[in-house]
């Protein structure tokens, strides 16, 4: 099996507004389909302008980072954790653009845009089987 070396993946930095803290406390408190999980940010994709992202409540897996903040634990899997050392997390309510739900912000998407990987091969893990 092929993985992302867990020695090369630093501690993520993580902000979380009140908002977005609020949000997640509420749905675990108040949401059955919640009990025994935890928040997980995820890399859904990749354009151009860099890595799109998508959060919901889950259950641990084995590989899985456990980022704390404050009384929040965020859970990575490896590949997201490498890539996503600097985010912000807020939660918008957009009635205007009937918008409402949780927003990522990687501070070092520029570093992922285009094919990033073939000019910058040291932004790619490093990967060990098993």
């Amino acid at each position: 099996m092929i993985k992302i070396d867990p020695k090369s993946i630093d501690m993520p930095e993580i902000e979380i507004s009140k908002d977005a803290a609020s949000q997640i406390q509420l749905a675990l408190e108040n949401d059955p389909y919640n009990a025994n999980k935890t928040f997980r940010v995820h890399i859904s994709g990749k354009g151009c302008d860099g890595f799109s992202y998508n959060t919901f409540f889950d259950h641990e897996k084995s590989d899985d980072i456990k980022i704390p903040v404050g009384d929040i634990t965020i859970l990575m899997a490896p590949f997201t954790a490498y890539y996503s050392s600097k985010i912000k997390i807020d939660y918008v309510w957009d009635d205007e653009n009937e918008l409402e739900g949780f927003l990522v912000e990687n501070l070092k998407q520029k570093n992922f845009s285009g094919k990033f990987w073939r000019e910058h091969p040291e932004r790619t893990p490093n990967i060990v089987t098993e």
